[in-house]
């Protein structure tokens, strides 16, 4: 964007023309909103004048391309579409009737409805990808699980009131994550069972008992613990009594092997420097 002078400002006192010597340049962040368009999809159908076709359905009357894939079928609502309402509605927690209301203002009229059955379709043609995650997963040879509650509304034989629950299972290919998100209407871990069966390394988990009985049996597997539950405990004891020097040591003790974690974290460790950090300097603590 350019901000000029007038041309009469460009003529010196001595009567010649100015000459561009530089420029001076300033940035600022503008955001474009969401345009939402209509796609116009062109088939066009072919037939011979000249005679009436024949009965062989290999050669059909009048001939026209096929209807392009949709992973949503019969949608009005186009892949694009869909990417973009699902990621609102999921990574961004937008629920669907805020959608609604703000494409309202495009001019744009869509129900709730039409976004949820779509977002289902979507939902069914994707979930064998959720095989190739796990795949993913095992080639990790550490694991981390957690399970957070969830409130899901008119689920068949629970209140509205009621937990149920999101298990999160995160591992690291090539020092990326992978992240798998599986839900369950109970806190109990028997899923599990059978969706790690295979797995060979380290599970981390927090102090949750269902954990404890799970993973011990399991010989190829190693159970790890989480500094950040552990701490928390002797946080409660300081809070009753504060001048526990037992406590005290421990939290101290576990704040040093987070500082350690922050030095790898600024120093962008790759994964073997990370190691030999931790086996020089956070060992010698835990030992």
């Amino acid at each position: 964007m350019l901000h000029d002078i007038g041309d009469s400002e460009k003529i010196c006192s001595c009567g010649h023309t100015l000459s561009r010597i530089g420029e001076e340049k300033s940035e600022k962040l503008d955001i474009i909103p969401a345009k939402v368009q209509v796609e116009v999809h062109v088939r066009p159908k072919y037939a011979c004048k000249h005679c009436e076709g024949t009965s062989d359905e290999t050669f059909p009357v009048v001939r026209i391309a096929p209807v392009p894939n949709q992973i949503a079928e019969k949608s009005m609502l186009s892949s694009g579409f869909l990417a973009y309402t699902i990621t609102q509605k999921f990574a961004d927690a937008l629920p669907f009737y805020r959608q609604v209301g703000i494409l309202q203002r495009s001019g744009v009229e869509i129900s709730r409805t039409t976004l949820s059955n779509t977002a289902i379709q979507v939902f069914e043609k994707l979930s064998p990808m959720m095989e190739d995650v796990r795949r993913e997963l095992f080639k990790s040879k550490y694991l981390q699980i957690d399970e957070t509650t969830l409130q899901v509304l008119n689920e068949e034989g629970k209140l509205n009131t009621s937990k149920s629950y999101m298990w999160v299972i995160r591992g690291f290919i090539r020092e990326k994550p992978v992240v798998l998100y599986h839900y369950e209407p109970s806190r109990s871990a028997k899923f599990l069972e059978e969706w790690i069966q295979g797995f060979e390394g380290i599970i981390q988990t927090d102090g949750f008992q269902s954990y404890d009985s799970l993973l011990e049996a399991k010989s190829k597997i190693l159970h790890a613990g989480c500094w950040n539950h552990a701490r928390r405990k002797f946080f409660e004891i300081l809070k009753i009594d504060s001048k526990n020097a037992q406590a005290q040591w421990i939290v101290r003790e576990i704040s040093k092997l987070y500082a350690i974690e922050s030095k790898a974290k600024e120093a962008n460790l790759n994964s073997e420097e990370h190691l030999k950090l931790r086996q020089s300097e956070s060992k010698p603590i835990v030992e």
